[in-house]
């Protein structure tokens, strides 16, 4: 077998083929640094494969290359060869002695770095000439070290390994594209802050949010303008893609629907699972609580028994088992009724929960998680101007815990609302005193609560709600006050110290009382809008919210019903159109509906 030796080459070389040696059928090779082919900047191959470069940069010792020699037609690597550091330069030889190289094969040399780039390569391609190369770019032969070893010579500049010249080598710079010496990673990830957001993709969830990018915390999601159009007759606001205002506000006619006798109260749960919200009404004359099952906007009833005087309901899962329940107070006999559902819209026959003292009566009892193990517990109000606090066990079984006082002149507590008012994660209190007050109570997490602070009303607090009136994250109350002829609004400072109080005037000229309220966005503003069921009247006003805590003074529209003693009022989505809809109650046995109709 004959010898074989090694020739640098590249396709300029075929206009000096008649000086050179046979290079077979190989015509496309390439060298590439920064003299040749436009390759890395601060890369040189060194002589005797090329002739001497002109570097005018600073060598970079730390950049630890190594060599590769491989076969491009198979992508094999051949032989691997880890350099000597020499004086500014790299050194590493080839001995081809250990290979049985292949004349038809062009070979190709590669310089990599630690970060797996290949800085540099040249072609290199077997001839059969002894022991001789040609030099790539002037076409003279230099001499084969031992006639078998290639001398492989480069030179690494710092531009070429430190791209952003920021002082730290490409590959333990966190952001090797833009200079940051300082190295910040605030989420720790490996990424430094000064490419974060080159190497991030931002999406935006929805059309309300604008997908944003911070150096710091990575991709954010920033609410986009309230007003902005976010689908067909739809618009941005708080973030939440709505129906476009309704102006004017528009509520369809009331469909009444037989209750049992006397309502005094009413609920929206979904009883039965089936996506709809049904409608529970505690009927205080006929000693029974009605579950008025929703078939899509209509309504159909079936009473349970739970003894004389029904005034005040409230549901939830008692007994943690999926199913809505109801819990309903007997005013004159002092007893709390639980009756569990069975998911279907039925619910089990009463069952008498033990309470502290038989008597004085029960007004309201209100459902929910005053020390936050998951289980709902009852605020139980009664006519002596006390509440008790019941924890529940998570069965359907509740256990007297502390009773509180708020023993005022004529005041009683007639009914109550858990909120977080001050953002703490626990639950707070705010209970309705027929006075001229209602009382704020600040839960401790365990299912105690502070000593109530009084805020003052209209006179005779007979409903309370809460919600946000003003648009800035704290619960607001809204208290529907009887002989005061008006809604009540107390602004929540944020902490659960309520400050500025506006008084809506509900009278008409023929003095007609709120009894019931409920709170909700009628008209798709973003603002919460209050409708008020009145005492002997058979018109629901429905007020707009300013936005500013405070209602608008005439209303937006009035919905005109067959009963003329109104006691209660409930809103919800009744036919899944996304508006909200009304429900109110007459004592003569009738719950009326009206559907929102905006367009």
């Amino acid at each position: 077998m004959r010898p074989t030796s090694l020739v640098l080459i590249a396709a300029a070389l075929s206009a000096c083929a008649a000086d050179a040696p046979s290079l077979g059928s190989y015509a496309g090779a390439v060298i590439s640094d920064a003299v040749h082919d436009s390759g890395t900047a601060g890369f040189y191959w060194l002589p005797p494969m090329v002739a001497a470069p002109s570097p005018t940069g600073m060598f970079e010792p730390a950049a630890a290359p190594t060599v590769e020699v491989i076969r491009p037609d198979t992508n094999t690597v051949i032989r691997t060869l880890v350099p000597t550091l020499g004086t500014d330069q790299f050194h590493a030889n080839w001995d081809t002695k250990a290979q049985a190289l292949d004349p038809s094969v062009t070979y190709r040399v590669l310089v990599r770095v630690p970060d797996g780039r290949v800085i540099g390569f040249a072609d290199i391609d077997v001839v059969d000439t002894g022991a001789q190369v040609k030099g790539v770019d002037t076409a003279q032969y230099v001499g084969l070290v031992d006639g078998r070893t290639l001398p492989i010579k480069f030179r690494i500049e710092r531009a070429a390994v430190d791209g952003d010249a920021d002082g730290v080598l490409d590959w333990n710079d966190n952001c090797a594209t833009t200079p940051n010496a300082d190295q910040a990673d605030t989420l720790g990830d490996g990424v430094g802050d000064a490419c974060r957001c080159q190497v991030l993709t931002c999406d935006a969830p929805d059309a309300c949010h604008v997908a944003t990018c911070s150096a710091q915390a990575g991709c954010q999601s920033d609410v986009v303008p309230d007003g902005t159009t976010c689908g067909a007759a739809s618009s941005c606001r708080a973030g939440v893609c709505t129906a476009d205002r309704c102006d004017p506000l528009t509520l369809g006619p009331a469909t009444a629907y037989v209750t049992g006798a006397g309502p005094q109260m009413v609920r929206a749960a979904d009883l039965n699972h089936d996506g709809k919200l049904d409608l529970v009404t505690g009927d205080y004359t006929q000693s029974q609580v009605s579950v008025m099952l929703n078939g899509g906007g209509s309504f159909t009833r079936a009473g349970y028994f739970a003894n004389h005087y029904i005034v005040y309901i409230s549901t939830g899962d008692v007994n943690n088992d999926g199913a809505i329940d109801v819990v309903a107070t007997n005013y004159v006999l002092g007893e709390l009724n639980l009756m569990l559902g069975n998911g279907d819209g039925t619910l089990q026959p009463r069952i008498v929960l033990p309470i502290a003292t038989a008597y004085p009566g029960v007004i309201s009892a209100e459902l929910g998680d005053a020390n936050g193990d998951g289980k709902l517990d009852l605020a139980v109000g009664h006519t002596d101007a006390s509440f008790d606090i019941m924890l529940g066990d998570g069965g359907g079984g509740f256990a007297f815990l502390v009773r509180y006082d708020l023993s005022a002149p004529y005041e009683r507590p007639v009914a109550s609302r858990f909120g977080d008012l001050d953002h703490d994660g626990l639950l707070d209190l705010v209970v309705a005193n027929q006075g001229t007050k209602v009382a704020v109570l600040m839960g401790h997490g365990d299912g105690t609560f502070a000593a109530p602070a009084r805020y003052g009303t209209a006179n005779y607090p007979q409903m309370v709600e809460l919600g946000d009136l003003d648009g800035d994250g704290d619960l607001d109350i809204v208290a529907g006050c009887n002989i005061g002829q008006a809604v009540t609004t107390l602004l929540n400072t944020g902490t659960g110290v309520f400050g500025s109080r506006s008084d809506l005037s509900v009278a008409d000229t023929y003095g007609h009382n709120p009894w019931g309220i409920t709170v909700g966005d009628f008209d798709h503003d973003g603002q919460r809008d209050v409708a008020v069921a009145r005492r002997n009247s058979s018109q629901v006003p429905v007020y707009i919210g300013n936005g500013d805590g405070t209602f608008a003074a005439t209303p937006a529209a009035t919905v005109g019903v067959s009963s003329t003693d109104l006691l209660g009022a409930a809103s919800g989505d009744f036919d899944n159109d996304d508006k909200l809809d009304l429900a109110v109650i007459g004592i003569d046995a009738r719950l009326h509906v009206s559907l929102n109709t905006c367009p």
